[in-house]
């Protein structure tokens, strides 16, 4: 983990030891600020939190990192439909198909830790008011 971590970072510290030397150049600075909330996404959902809390101490930061950084409150990484219904699968013990009656693709919201997708459970899957759990 220690490896990745190191290859995610590095172009942002390199980045960071080049600020002297360009000083106040907007078009850079836009930049810069991208190459910082793309190192704490790919980071992983732990650096992703921190990033949003960063975001929300305007006395820590200036005004434009603390608007960059809020796209992580806002704007969370979309993971793949496939993925979605490998873990939604596992955790029910059966496909997809079995539970939802309807379960849209594209989600909804995505944050850092989960992403919601509208769905309606299927009537044979639901019993006494709970959901039906194999085993």
């Amino acid at each position: 983990r220690a490896c990745i971590l190191l290859s995610v970072f590095l172009p942002f510290a390199a980045a960071s030891a080049l600020l002297p030397l360009v000083g106040d150049d907007p078009e850079w600075r836009r930049w810069y600020l991208k190459l910082l909330v793309s190192t704490f996404e790919r980071a992983g959902c732990s650096f992703q939190k921190i990033g949003q809390w960063f975001s929300m101490r305007p006395d820590l930061l200036p005004p434009d990192v603390i608007q960059a950084l809020s796209s992580l409150r806002d704007d969370g990484p979309v993971h793949s439909f496939a993925d979605t219904r490998k873990t939604v699968e596992q955790a029910f013990g059966r496909p997809l198909e079995e539970v939802f009656a309807e379960f849209e693709e594209q989600p909804v919201a995505s944050g850092s830790v989960a992403q919601v997708h509208r769905a309606r459970l299927r009537r044979e899957a639901v019993a006494e008011g709970g959901l039906v759990m194999p085993g």
